[in-house]
């Protein structure tokens, strides 16, 4: 009986440790609204590139150059970069909510871009 007792007792403790855990972001996690705004930097970012590829003005290192300004803009690395890309990939619902607020963000950025004649 008291063996059962402690294991019951660990049971508990494991499943409240893991709902606390479940709305904690780490240190090195982007924050929702910030993450929207990486997401939708990044589809302009590849959009301009695949632009200039197609009219042959791409130069060598390009890419990279945006991605590291992009980098600074956000303060961070590739290796972080990635880091929030996997984190965020582990929760399919919550990507897909940065995806959806992502493209609401561009929709609004290319009216905004778009002149009247």
């Amino acid at each position: 009986m008291r063996n059962i007792t402690w294991i019951f007792l660990i049971f508990i403790l494991s499943i409240s440790c893991n709902k606390k855990e479940k709305g904690t972001i780490r240190k090195d996690v982007l924050a929702h609204k910030e993450m929207v705004k990486l997401i939708a930097d990044v589809h302009i970012i590849e959009a301009l590139v695949e632009e200039r590829r197609n009219k042959g003005v791409l130069k060598p290192g390009e890419l990279k150059l945006y991605y590291d300004q992009l980098f600074a803009k956000y303060k961070i690395n590739r290796e972080l970069f990635f880091k929030n890309i996997n984190y965020y990939l582990d929760k399919p619902r919550e990507f897909q909510k940065i995806y959806d607020e992502a493209i609401v963000e561009l929709s609004k950025k290319q009216g905004a871009a778009i002149v009247p004649r």
